[in-house]
């Protein structure tokens, strides 16, 4: 009987402790800078102003905790956010201690007015997005142990103008996203510039994607054809060297009008 008095109150304890650990989850706003701790939830508009550093912290509580808790910031229905640097005063997002799930989360439902242009994702920092929205200028750094921003469910998303930088973009559950005028360099990882899932139909045009250890472009085994693309410039993918301008250096692609010179004005331009 003494053993369970014990046992329950050492629970107890853990509980009490380990309570304390997640009372100052939220979000924290200080001149210039965004704290992002724990899992949080956006359901009005929230305006990042240029310049601004939004650092997502997860934690972990004190007691037997050993994977931690992500700093995330889901952008659900009714939920709008709009990040609109400039090339000047860009907005960065970072993770404080690199968590594989910290970051942006836009649920379908999110508004398909939220807007990410010019910022900058360094590495840690996952973005991940299921409604209809516009990614524009900005740069992506290495993201987190998973080397791509997603895009699923749906997803008829602007992708434009962007700078990816040892990661690349992984789509999936029927998204179609337009991806036009980005630029893909050094994915170092075993994966692929642009990936896709089955079912899925984006307008995939007007890129540069260079040095890749996996395929530029890459369609699921499971798909029942190959895809097309067009006038995109790759070389120096999927083990290959050189210009593809027949297809080598992807998987289950085919090309439209290949480039043999990088795309003029693909990427961020900053």
């Amino acid at each position: 009987m003494d053993k369970i008095k014990i046992y329950i109150t050492i629970f107890i304890m853990i509980v009490l402790i380990n309570s304390c650990g997640i009372n100052d989850v939220g979000i924290y706003y200080s001149e210039g800078s965004i704290k992002v701790r724990g899992y949080n939830e956006l359901r009005d508009t929230l305006t990042i102003s240029p310049g601004t550093k939004v650092c997502f912290e997860s934690y972990y509580l004190p007691i037997f905790d050993f994977s931690g808790h992500a700093g995330e910031l889901v952008v659900k229905e009714g939920g709008k956010l709009i990040a609109r640097g400039t090339k000047e005063k860009p907005i960065v997002f970072e993770s404080i201690y690199k968590h594989t799930s910290d970051g942006l989360y836009f649920e379908s439902s999110a508004s398909n007015e939220s807007i990410l242009e010019y910022c900058e994702f360094r590495e840690g920092v996952v973005v991940n997005i299921s409604n209809s929205m516009t990614v524009q200028y900005c740069k992506f750094f290495n993201i987190s142990e998973l080397p791509y921003i997603e895009i699923k469910c749906n997803s008829n998303s602007l992708i434009k103008n962007n700078s990816f930088f040892g990661v690349g973009i992984w789509l999936d559950n029927e998204a179609s996203p337009l991806i036009q005028y980005n630029s893909m360099d050094e994915n170092n990882s075993t994966t692929n510039g642009i990936a896709m899932g089955l079912k899925c139909s984006p307008d995939i045009q007007y890129n540069n994607i260079t040095n890749s250890l996996g395929a530029a472009i890459s369609r699921g085994e499971a798909s029942d054809s190959s895809f097309t693309v067009s006038n995109n410039y790759v070389a120096n993918c999927f083990g290959k060297t050189g210009v593809d301008t027949t297809g080598i250096q992807s998987y289950r692609i085919t090309y439209i009008n290949p480039q043999t010179v990088p795309v003029f004005g693909a990427g961020c331009g900053w």
